[in-house]
């Protein structure tokens, strides 16, 4: 389920929540039987997203995610920057914390319907002794795909009235 609202002319509004594995199955992303013959358990996950407006140009993206499963959670924040450079190209940046586990850092570029992210999560839990503070890169992107159809307009006949 997901609500998209626009509050006044500056901010945009996105609140989502999704469950996953519904029915607990027995098998994992192979199709094969587990080993032991458990269940996936269900995921639940919560999200939220305030865009707000600046100016034309410049914006500021407050996002967080929740996610459970199998009695593991996950809360993480960012907060996103956004500068138009012209019509089809943003540039997109700032930072995100995923609790108790690591900072990242985030730049993205949106151009007309692609929007491409790259992050570098840096480790500050205690396994940070173990990494030595060493992250990793995730990259990420996607594309909106439209397909439009030519509209069938039936002909309209007037003539007038005597």
């Amino acid at each position: 389920l997901m609500l998209r609202s626009r509050i006044e002319d500056k901010n945009q509004l996105e609140v989502g929540l999704s469950f996953y594995h519904l029915t607990q199955p027995k098998y994992n992303l192979a199709s094969s039987p587990n080993q032991d013959g458990t269940k996936r358990p269900m995921r639940m996950a919560l999200h939220g997203k305030v865009q707000h407006r600046f100016s034309d140009l410049l914006y500021l993206e407050p996002t967080l995610l929740l996610q459970s499963t199998g009695g593991a959670n996950e809360f993480a924040i960012q907060a996103l920057a956004g500068y138009k450079i012209n019509p089809d190209f943003t540039l997109r940046f700032g930072p995100g914390y995923r609790m108790g586990d690591a900072a990242q850092l985030i730049f993205g570029v949106d151009y007309q319907d692609l929007r491409v992210a790259a992050s570098y999560d840096i480790n500050v839990s205690s396994l940070s002794e173990v990494s030595n503070f060493q992250g990793g890169f995730e990259i990420a992107g996607y594309y909106i795909l439209k397909i439009y159809k030519k509209p069938k307009i039936s002909p309209a006949i007037l003539c007038p009235q005597l």
